[in-house]
């Protein structure tokens, strides 16, 4: 029987560093070999990929209006949940057309934003529904809210959104996950079926990357640390700027913080209490710019994550990492950087500080973060997903 994907995106296909980039590699693999068609918020791909793509475009707009509310006006204003009730309920005529056109074939609904009421429409339909999770599901996010208070704050997660993650996952036929952290959490905190739940990396452009001579040396005065992603307190900011007050505080001084990422307007004064050098490059359009040469180490200490894009791309640039476990990440503890607990004050200053202190370890890391990483592809990814169609 042939087959018929319908992926389901509340994002831009084929825009960089989104779900919708995932779902292009995916229609690029997939060839001949069964046809993909994708209901998105709009296309952003280069304009041969036009076949099989319906986008709605009063969403995208839409999500404009909801991203400056939230962004300028009210910080706490849910506009993705507004968003994919939109998206969902727009998404609906689409899923209906692509079902009669299809109604022989065997069909697979490969979905990363959606609701209960329309997994168990489309199983009604005779899909197999598959759910790819981005992110590490929020459970996550009320557990490092209520560990990491000074940190991290979560009031928008409620018991009844967790109630319902739940139950998609449950009515859903397989699910995708970025990371072993993910898969694990999903297995031990919402009880599902490990077996139901397949852990796939996401790939790297190495061409990009890696096209460079690895000659980096660290021979500065100062070590450069960069942060890469939106500058809020998810991401753990709000932990970083403290922690290395501390360290710069006890006398070493030795080090600059390079940020990279539009600054949420809440977090303006979490850096105006650093006491130590840094430069804010704003959003950085990474597929064009290899940001990762214009510093020695990343630090990602997020408190809730799937996979961090930036980790990959910082790996294939010859940088070690220091990240917590809920990044989602590959590296290897104390080999090609330092995984920490999150909001542990102790182990991130520990992690800079032996870096400050050996800066030898910097390239000997780096080389390994960049030998780890040259086994992961989108082309990889794409297959090992199109494995579950």
């Amino acid at each position: 029987m042939r087959k018929a994907v319908l992926h389901h995106i509340a994002s831009d296909f084929g825009k960089n560093s989104s779900i919708g980039f995932r779902s292009k590699k995916i229609y690029e693999y997939a060839g001949e070999n069964f046809k993909i068609t994708v209901i998105c918020r709009s296309n952003k791909s280069e304009t041969e990929y036009t076949k099989n793509i319906f986008t709605l475009n009063l969403v995208f707009i839409f999500s404009r209006l909801f991203g400056f509310i939230k962004a300028y006006l009210k910080y706490d204003f849910r506009s993705r949940t507004y968003e994919l009730i939109l998206f969902n309920l727009l998404s609906v005529p689409y899923i209906l057309i692509h079902y009669f056109f299809n109604i022989n074939k065997k069909k697979y609904f490969h979905s990363w934003d959606t609701s209960l009421w329309l997994i168990k429409f489309v199983k009604k339909l005779n899909y197999k529904v598959i759910k790819d999770c981005a992110m590490t599901p929020s459970k996550s996010s009320l557990i490092e809210s209520e560990k990491n208070p000074f940190y991290y704050i979560d009031n928008k997660t409620t018991k009844k959104d967790i109630e319902i993650e739940k139950k998609i996952f449950e009515n859903s036929d397989i699910i995708i996950s970025p990371s072993t952290y993910t898969t694990v959490f999903i297995n031990k905190e919402y009880k599902i079926n490990i077996k139901k739940i397949k852990t796939i990396p996401f790939g790297i452009e190495k061409k990009f990357f890696q096209s460079k001579n690895y000659k980096r040396e660290i021979v500065k005065k100062s070590i450069k640390f960069g942060f890469v992603g939106l500058v809020n307190m998810r991401k753990g900011i709000r932990w970083l700027i403290n922690d290395l007050n501390l360290i710069y505080e006890n006398g070493n001084k030795n080090f600059e913080l390079h940020l990279f990422g539009r600054i949420f307007k809440e977090e303006f004064k979490t850096l105006e209490r650093a006491k130590f050098k840094i430069i804010s490059y704003g959003f950085v359009d990474i597929s064009k710019e290899n940001v990762y040469e214009l510093f020695d180490i990343l630090i990602h200490p997020s408190f809730v994550e799937g996979s961090a894009k930036c980790i990959y791309e910082a790996m294939a640039s010859g940088l070690p990492v220091i990240c917590t476990e809920q990044s989602g990440s590959l590296v290897k503890d104390k080999e090609s950087g330092f995984i920490i607990k999150t909001g542990d004050d102790s182990e991130l200053k520990n992690a800079v500080e032996f870096f400050l202190m050996n800066k030898n370890q910097i390239i000997k890391m780096g080389k390994l973060s960049r030998s780890i990483i040259s086994y992961y592809s989108w082309e990889l990814y794409a297959k090992k997903v199109s494995l579950n169609y």
